[in-house]
């Protein structure tokens, strides 16, 4: 990859960055004038006057309420161009186990790569343990002055390496510099209710987080920095611990072992290195457990032999099909309000033209039908007997 800042670079992120969003306001109108914008992303880079543009924040409700920050098209431009760049020099020192926000990695494989671990293990043991770990409120307590350190000597081992010049290293160290300082949350456009609002807990929003703390979720530079802060994790529990059967997805990680013992051993140290190193802390203090029992990691219960989806993940794509079903049939989708019995129809009080007998309108079952109490013509009808002259006759005084 040309790790120079030129044009064609730009306009290569800008075609990654388009992908499934042509279609949306803010890419069109980036669209409309394409080439200046382009060219000021440019130039605005080189001469190091690009600022970030007002976000856009919004809640999602699955698979739990979380705000969300959508940053500008213009932004996410920049964000294509840095990314892979920072990606090349990253990727050769990152471990093998870790499944997120990488490149032929993913949920699957990391859940498969966890089952293989226990099957390893459990050919060679009886017992086999795993203990699972959670960081604590992990994107809003990413220290970004601690985050600035680590990429700023990365890029420097680099360029003494060979692998970037002296105005590349510049170039990608003013740029981190200058997505890290801007605080997303301060003029962010609130796009939801405030009963979505309600849902996301005071001490997850980017809004309330401890000064020089917090990465916008949302966007591709804050996936990709999260793997460069918990990197430093993973080569503490790799070098340091010796631990051969650890993997990681963002926040979530799991060490398997044979000793009980020794996971407890793990995971004091890991949480004097987390406090000390990065100052981030684990959700709770895990117990070691059995592989048999399974291990609630990615949506699955994984255990040596077989593994199961759990029954949120089950619940929720049933939604989604069930929602994707009235999308095509052209159905009100669930968030219409659907006609209930608590809404008025027409009844035998409304008067008809033609008759006040009431006749059925509809098929369904909810309509009123024509029963015993509706008054048809009957007997109480004078009908012709054999009294009544034939017409044309006059009627006897």
């Amino acid at each position: 990859m040309d790790m120079e800042l030129t044009f064609q670079g730009v306009y290569q992120a800008y075609t990654a960055c388009r992908k499934r969003k042509r279609a949306t306001a803010n890419a069109q109108r980036y669209d409309m004038n394409l080439l200046e914008h382009l060219v000021d992303t440019e130039q605005a880079i080189r001469q190091r006057r690009y600022c970030p543009a007002t976000s856009i924040c919004f809640v999602a409700q699955q698979p739990k309420a979380r705000e969300i920050y959508a940053a500008d098209f213009s932004d996410r431009v920049v964000h294509h161009w840095l990314v892979p760049r920072l990606e090349v020099l990253y990727e050769p020192m990152f471990i093998h186990d870790v499944y997120s926000n990488r490149k032929d990695k993913g949920t699957h494989k990391a859940v498969k790569r966890l089952q293989g671990f226990m099957r390893s293990l459990c050919s060679q043991r009886n017992d086999v343990f795993f203990l699972q770990l959670d960081i604590k409120n992990f994107f809003n307590s990413i220290n970004r002055e601690i985050l600035y350190g680590l990429l700023k000597k990365r890029l420097a081992k680099s360029q003494r390496n060979g692998k970037i010049t002296v105005e590349q290293q510049n170039v990608m160290q003013w740029l981190c510099w200058r997505i890290l300082t801007h605080n997303s949350a301060s003029k962010a456009i609130n796009k939801s209710h405030a009963w979505q609002w309600a849902n996301v807990p005071p001490h997850k929003r980017l809004e309330n987080a401890a000064p020089k703390c917090g990465l916008p979720i949302g966007n591709l530079t804050s996936q990709f920095f999260a793997n460069v802060y918990l990197n430093e994790l993973d080569q503490f529990v790799k070098h340091d611990l010796k631990c051969r059967y650890y993997l990681r997805y963002v926040d979530d990680f799991i060490l398997l072992s044979d000793d009980k013992a020794e996971l407890l051993q793990w995971q004091g140290r890991i949480v004097n290195f987390l406090t000390q190193c990065l100052q981030l802390h684990l959700k709770t203090l895990a117990r070691p457990q059995s592989v048999y029992q399974g291990a609630d990691f990615l949506g699955y219960i994984t255990r040596p032999d077989y593994r199961l989806v759990r029954r949120r993940v089950i619940n929720h794509c049933r939604h989604k099909l069930h929602l994707f079903e009235e999308k095509t049939n052209g159905r009100p989708t669930s968030n219409v309000q659907r006609p209930t019995s608590n809404v008025q129809r027409p009844t035998s009080n409304v008067q008809r033209p033609t008759s006040n007998v009431q006749r059925p309108t509809s098929k369904t079952s909810n309509v009123q039908r024509p029963t015993s109490n509706v008054q048809r013509p009957t007997s109480n009808v004078q009908r012709p007997t054999s009294n009544v002259q034939p017409a044309g006759l006059l009627y006897e005084n």
